[in-house]
């Protein structure tokens, strides 16, 4: 049985760091969310011959998704999760020293909010989340409900669902916080923004606190130790690739829509299209692209919108508003295309205001 296994994890959405990160030989690389992606990033992951994973909840759970399947693989004496870019500062030695010494957990040194638990949760995420969450810990834990109340009142919080926990630990914390997290995640809804869709990884970070500092009351031997904070690699596509050419532009583009680093994606075409010395029906075949730029200017981010011609971003704000409208229609006419149907559909189009080049361009990227 190995002493340590020290999971450390990762997502095909991950950007590149600036400076590569060597593994420890117990620092086991895991993929999260795997359900949601044919890439592999890693060898194992949280989904592939797993038949109870919850992998394809990974847009709420971050990596909780892969928490969850390490504690369903606990064969090790003490483990642990990191994050690919946030790693314990330690050496084999310091973790062979603390496990000679039989610590319990290690965890995070604890942040200084400027707001008590509580408070701080509700100004920056979604108040009725917490009230829920409150609500689900006196379901489930009744006998520490008050505890929980108190802790809250503070200002430290052990962050980032980073910690080292002997097995049979970690093993409780996972049976005790995720039938609290799945009955908040079947009882609400993804939010609309991406920030905000984390809210199920951004609980998680508040029970993890909230069962630490519970065990250390009860007596358990708890470390707290600094966490390194990698950097990721800012690569200007602007400074690197030629915006008029057609080959260099689609290059930089698939470079970036492969580490996920969509907004560039989109600022780098958008910017190309808005070049009268590349009119390319290539790079407006980017299909990909251009709806990921929509969808991120859906959800209020920075997009490709403001790269765009004139004649286009009034085609882009129509698209925007009703979007599920004109998808609903389009499915109903394609199954279903009647003349009737025909005519809600060009009658719909007509009010919207889109430009024959969009719409079709619409028509041939939309999934029914």
């Amino acid at each position: 049985m190995n002493r340590l296994k020290l999971y450390v994890v990762s997502s095909h959405m991950d950007k590149p760091l600036e400076t590569p990160v060597e593994n420890l030989s117990c620092e086991i690389p895991i993929q999260a969310g795997a359900a949601l992606t044919e890439k592999r990033v890693c060898e194992l992951n949280d989904h592939d011959n797993f038949s109870d994973s919850i992998s394809k909840r990974n847009r709420r759970y971050c990596e909780c998704s892969a928490i969850y399947w390490i504690g369903k693989h606990i064969d090790s004496d003490y483990v642990g999760i990191e994050h690919y870019r946030r790693r314990f500062e330690t050496t084999e030695e310091k973790l062979d020293e603390a496990m000679e010494a039989c610590v319990d957990i290690i965890t995070t040194k604890p942040m200084t909010l400027e707001e008590n638990i509580q408070r701080d949760f509700i100004q920056n995420h979604y108040g009725g989340d917490w009230i829920m969450l409150m609500s689900l810990l006196e379901k489930y834990d009744s006998d520490n409900y008050e505890f929980y109340v108190k802790e809250a009142d503070k200002k430290l919080l052990h962050y980032g669902n980073i910690s080292i926990m002997r097995g049979d630990i970690f093993k409780e914390y996972c049976d005790w916080m995720f039938p609290i997290l799945n009955e908040f995640y079947i009882n609400t809804v993804e939010k609309y923004d991406a920030y905000n869709r984390r809210d199920v990884g951004f609980l998680a970070e508040r029970l993890t606190h909230f069962f630490v500092m519970r065990k250390m009351r009860d007596g358990a031997r708890v470390e707290e130790w600094n966490v390194k904070q990698y950097s990721r690699h800012a690569w200007s596509p602007k400074d690197e690739c030629n915006l008029v050419e057609e080959e260099s532009v689609y290059e930089a583009c698939n470079r970036l829509y492969d580490t996920q680093q969509i907004t560039k994606c989109c600022q780098v075409l958008g910017t190309a299209l808005k070049n009268k010395e590349c009119e390319s029906q290539r790079l407006l075949q980017i299909e990909e692209v251009l709806w990921a730029g929509i969808r991120e200017r859906m959800h209020g981010q920075i997009t490709m919108y403001e790269y765009l011609p004139e004649d286009m971003k009034k085609d882009l704000n129509s698209l925007c508003t009703s979007y599920g409208q004109l998808k609903q229609i389009i499915g109903l006419y394609v199954k279903n295309p009647s003349e009737e149907m025909k005519t809600l559909y060009q009658s719909y189009i007509q009010t919207t205001g889109y430009s024959t080049f969009l719409v079709d361009y619409i028509l041939d990227g939309m999934e029914v």
